[in-house]
């Protein structure tokens, strides 16, 4: 969503008192048609009506405002972060060299899909990047792939 978009749609909404209940499971399916990114920008958008919704529907995927809080190796991060670097489907590299890499793609706790590659230090801190669709996510695993082959072929 673009700034101008947000903008219609919060001069749109701000003349509206109420909402017919009716309409919330219409307003709710379009909203799970937004991208993640676009769902984060609406919620913090402060449009009347729409605003709220949109952050309970961030929170129905797991991308709520909920990170966890450190000190600690998942310090900032949410919890399907923590999930996906636990239990990745797969993994690259080592945390001392080129980077500790590892991807998820699947629900957690019956909530998602997500599809998530997760990285960790040679500190040990963790961070992770949730993509909108598993084509999304599988493109930029596969560059990580490329870039870790050559890495490994310059340390020969």
């Amino acid at each position: 969503m673009t700034p101008e978009q947000l903008d219609i749609l919060r001069a749109e909404y701000s003349g509206i008192d109420r909402v017919d209940p009716k309409r919330l499971p219409i307003i709710r399916k379009l909203l799970e048609q937004l991208s993640n990114a676009d769902l984060k920008k609406l919620a913090a958008a402060r449009v009347k009506f729409l605003s709220p919704l949109a952050a309970n529907a961030r929170m129905r995927r797991g991308l709520h405002r909920n990170p966890i809080k450190g000190p600690g190796k998942y310090d900032g991060e949410t919890y399907a972060v923590r999930y996906a670097h636990e239990n990745p489907d797969d993994e690259l590299g080592d945390v001392e060299g080129f980077g500790w890499y590892g991807n998820f793609s699947g629900k957690i706790k019956g909530r998602g899909p997500f599809h998530i590659i997760t990285t960790e230090n040679n500190q040990g801190f963790v961070s992770g990047e949730i993509f909108d669709t598993e084509k999304e996510m599988r493109a930029n695993w596969r560059r990580l792939e490329n870039e870790y082959a050559e890495f490994e072929e310059s340390a020969e």
